[in-house]
C-alpha cells in the first residue's frame, strides 16, 4: 500500500514547488494600457497552479530638461532626460509596494493592465501561484509608454537589452487593440 501511494504521487507529476514563469511579451496599447503575455505552466495535473500574478511597480525618476540642438543638430529644442532613481536589478525587487494584478486559472496566458499613465516608468514581474504559495518571480521588465505632440512610442528595458516599438493591431476576445510591436535597438 505504501508503494502504491508513492507511485501515485510520483507517477502523475504532482509538484511540491512552483516553476519560474517568464514573460513572453509586453506591449503598450492604445487606448492606454500594458498588455502582458507569458507561457503557462502545464503539469499533468492542471490543478497544480491556481493562477498568475503580475506585480507592477512605479519606478521613481528624476527629469532633467535642457535646451540643445535636436534633429541631427539642425534645430534648437528642449531635451528631456528621465533618470531612474532606482537601479535596474535582476535579483532584487524595488523597495516600494507593487500593485498586484491577479489572473486566476492555469490556462490564462495574458492580461491587459489599465490604469497606467503615459511618460511613467513601470517595472513588472510575473509569478505563478497555488493557493497561498507563490513561485519565484520572473526577471524584471521595465516599460515606459511615451506620448507627446505628434508621437507615441514604447521603450522597454530587459536583462538582455532594450526595445523600441512601432504601432500595430492586436485582436483579443473579438476586440481590436492597437498596440506597439517590439523592435530591438
Amino acid at each position: 500500500m505504501i508503494f502504491l501511494s508513492l507511485f501515485v504521487s510520483c507517477g502523475f507529476g504532482l509538484v511540491s514547488s512552483i516553476d519560474i514563469i517568464n514573460i513572453a511579451n509586453v506591449w503598450g496599447t492604445d487606448p492606454l494600457g500594458i498588455y502582458v503575455s507569458w507561457h503557462s505552466i502545464y503539469y499533468s495535473s492542471k490543478h497544480d497552479v491556481s493562477g498568475y500574478k503580475v506585480k507592477l511597480w512605479t519606478v521613481k525618476m528624476s527629469t532633467e530638461k535642457k535646451y540643445g540642438l535636436v534633429n541631427a543638430e539642425q534645430y534648437p529644442g528642449l531635451i528631456q532626460n528621465d533618470i531612474t532613481l532606482e537601479k535596474y536589478q535582476v535579483n532584487t525587487t524595488l523597495s516600494s509596494i507593487p500593485r498586484e494584478i491577479i489572473v486566476n486559472g492555469n490556462f490564462q496566458s495574458q492580461v491587459l493592465i489599465t490604469d497606467v499613465e503615459y511618460n511613467v516608468i513601470y517595472e513588472l514581474r510575473l509569478l505563478a501561484f497555488k493557493d497561498n504559495i507563490e513561485g519565484p518571480m520572473s526577471e524584471p521588465r521595465r516599460i515606459k509608454i511615451v506620448k507627446g505632440d505628434g508621437y507615441h512610442a514604447v521603450i522597454q528595458k530587459l536583462p538582455t537589452g532594450c526595445l523600441f516599438s512601432v504601432p500595430n493591431v492586436l485582436r483579443h476576445n473579438g476586440d481590436d487593440y492597437p498596440f506597439v510591436q517590439d523592435s530591438y535597438i
